[in-house]
């Protein structure tokens, strides 16, 4: 009788083992697929400031576009050069030339591009040389799961007359 309560008494223990195995394999991939791969979320914080880094002649809308008023007003000379580097230009007038509307010019330009790309929902940060220029606050960095910071080298040539830079730009993007 003693050896049947010992093999029952075993048997229990087994199946209370197995099934918290189980359970604990069943929890486990519940919390898995409830977050997005790394590798995701890394690849679309990318693709987002690839968007940053487009001639300006591409953009069809906004202020700093081929067709907006910092063209027809001659802050924009060549609209060939990248988004992010004519922001860096407007940088330099603003700390070198005492260019008053200039710092306007670079928060109007980020404003109205974020807008142009349905972009107000992300959570983007855009600084040159440390001084932020634009910063959404959906969710604060120090509370997110992913954060992507891109610096950029920038650097140009104003009116094909004046060299300017090399300035450090970064955007940050984070989830």
């Amino acid at each position: 009788m003693q050896k049947k309560a010992l093999y029952f008494t075993l048997e229990a223990l087994i199946a209370m083992m197995v099934i918290s195995v189980g359970f604990g394999i069943i929890l486990y991939l519940f919390t898995v697929t409830a977050k997005p791969p790394v590798t995701t979320v890394q690849t679309d914080l990318y693709d987002m400031v690839k968007l940053f880094n487009i001639p300006l002649n591409s953009i069809s809308e906004g202020t700093c576009s081929a067709t907006g008023t910092a063209v027809e007003d001659s802050n924009i000379t060549d609209t060939s050069t990248t988004f992010f580097n004519q922001l860096g230009e407007f940088y330099y007038r603003y700390t070198t030339q005492h260019c008053d509307y200039c710092d306007e010019l670079i928060t109007t330009c980020i404003s109205d591009y974020i807008e142009y790309r349905n972009l107000d929902e992300q959570n983007i940060q855009i600084s040159i040389e440390g001084i932020p220029f634009y910063n959404s606050t959906n969710i604060n960095q120090e509370n997110a799961t992913a954060l992507f910071p891109f610096p950029i080298l920038l650097f140009g040539i104003q009116n094909n007359s004046a060299m300017w830079g090399p300035y450090t730009g970064e955007i940050r993007v984070w989830q």
